[in-house]
């Protein structure tokens, strides 16, 4: 299985080198490592609201999800004596509604006019 995955992923690669050194004969490209420069303070404050809640969003589910995702199994049997599959399965159900409630919201109607479901 070792060995399939492997020339697996010199067969991706090697897709990749091919369409990048089609892509160099075909389009003219800019220099490799061009910078448009450092980015300003000022001009990250001026980024709008949505994207400042976006990020409170996910530095909160970083903080404060994956660390109790590490011990949550141990603190379902041990305070709540929950057999070891249904701490299995509380502690795989959060993930599980974030995935389908990040969709439902983002297709509901109070989300931005804008928006494709």
């Amino acid at each position: 299985m070792s060995v399939g995955f492997g020339g697996f992923c010199i067969l991706g690669a090697s897709l990749y080198w091919m369409f990048e050194s089609r892509a160099e004969r075909r389009y003219e490209l800019g220099a490799a490592g061009h910078s448009m420069g450092q980015p300003a303070l000022r001009e990250a404050i001026k980024l709008p609201i949505s994207f400042w809640l976006i990020v409170l969003m996910c530095i909160t589910f970083y903080a404060g999800i994956f660390p109790f995702q590490t011990f949550a199994q141990k603190f379902f049997l041990e305070t709540k004596h929950a057999t070891p599959q249904s701490a299995a399965l509380l502690v795989g159900m959060l993930p599980f509604f974030s995935m389908i409630g990040t969709q439902l919201f983002a297709c509901s109607p109070t989300a931005s006019a804008g928006a494709r479901c």
